[in-house]
């Protein structure tokens, strides 16, 4: 293996892949939500116990800016979306705002409303998945086929009631 690409934007943000580029040529890439690994990170399953409490919640961390995805900027400012992923900056103080004037980006200010909009996580912490303690314990055991045998139910994130439904009785 060469790289790997987590996100993949050669077929757009909205439909982004995980490619993996191999010595010598070649590559592979899969659809976000058929490849096992981002079906786990689509459902919050790998992420850090920190971030189930995280402190630092609206603009609290003391940081003079926070760097995060536009989620929604079609709705917001559509001339925005190249469908290859729009930041969104929260700029919380001068120095934030002093910063960014001196670099040439493309910008257009946006209201936190706008940004709170399908970026909850600006203020709420995720909710652990209820069968996270199962899952970790489970892979402590069984390594990488515990990610299999928790994400290959995993099809789509609309749907995540039913599939916590499935994967926590998959833990009992």
């Amino acid at each position: 293996i060469e790289s790997i690409t987590f996100r993949n934007k050669d077929t757009g943000w909205r439909n982004y892949r995980f490619k993996v580029d191999f010595k010598g040529g070649g590559s592979h890439a899969e659809p976000m939500r058929k490849n096992i690994f981002m079906r786990g990170f689509l459902y919050d399953l790998y992420l850090r116990p920190s971030c189930h409490e995280c402190p630092a919640k609206g603009g609290s961390s003391g940081a003079d800016m926070a760097i995060a995805d536009f989620w929604g900027i079609e709705r917001f400012h559509p001339e925005f979306d190249d469908d290859k992923g729009v930041n969104l900056m929260m700029l919380y103080s001068d120095k934030a705002v002093e910063l960014i004037d001196t670099l040439s980006l493309q910008t257009t200010p946006a209201k936190y409303e706008e940004g709170l909009h399908a970026n909850p996580c600006i203020e709420r912490s995720v909710a652990p998945p209820k069968f996270r303690a199962a899952f970790w314990k489970q892979y402590e055991q069984q390594g990488s086929k515990a990610i299999y045998n928790a994400c290959r139910h995993i099809r789509r994130h609309r749907k995540w009631q039913r599939l916590k439904q499935r994967i926590t009785k998959l833990f009992r």
